[in-house]
């Protein structure tokens, strides 16, 4: 109770626009969601299976809102995204047999992927304008050494879900009731 009465307080009416898991795989994308469907993965079940990478168009499209909206002071919208900075390296897993992680940057994962090829640089433009405001929440954000045990252990959904380059499903939809994105300090 002490801590939230010493907070700051502000008299100005604040909306916080916060995302998080920016820059983090869960869904690779719409044909390996589609593919995962049709052998029987319910995945309406939660909204998690939409969450994939930023794309260009993603945040074009995101900073023509941001900068339609102007305060006072003819300031845009500002969006705090919330950042994990690393995804797994699913080729060098694959390559060491599944019984080392490894990991990769963000960045070199939008480069891999051609419709996220000038994300880093509309990152940057977003900043600029003060529209975009990245920060740090995780290196990655799943139990990667349950996962990984799954992989060494051949699994099947874990092993099949891997082979779309994800880190399984969420917990409802997965066959196993598994999920290895949940938090991990529970």
């Amino acid at each position: 109770w002490l801590y939230w009465t010493k907070s700051w307080r502000s008299n100005k009416k604040i909306i916080v626009i916060e995302s998080d898991d920016w820059g983090s795989i869960r869904m690779s994308n719409k044909n390996d969601y589609k593919k995962l469907s049709d052998s029987g993965y319910q995945m309406n079940k939660s909204p998690y299976t939409l969450d994939a990478l930023e794309t260009n168009d993603d945040l074009t499209a995101l900073f023509e809102v941001l900068n339609s909206v102007k305060d006072i002071e003819n300031n845009p919208a500002c969006f705090t995204a919330n950042m994990v900075m690393s995804n797994p390296n699913f080729h060098k897993i694959k390559e060491n047999n599944f019984k080392r992680y490894y990991y990769e940057e963000v960045r070199e994962t939008l480069a891999n992927k051609v419709e996220c090829d000038n994300v880093r640089n509309l990152w940057n433009k977003g900043m600029i304008s003060n529209m975009f405001y990245p920060q740090y929440h995780a290196r990655e954000h799943i139990q990667y050494w349950s996962w990984m045990n799954d992989l060494l252990n051949g699994e099947k959904e874990t092993l099949e879900t891997f082979n779309y380059n994800i880190c399984g499903l969420p917990r409802n939809v997965s066959k196993n009731g598994v999920s290895y994105y949940i938090p991990i300090y529970i």
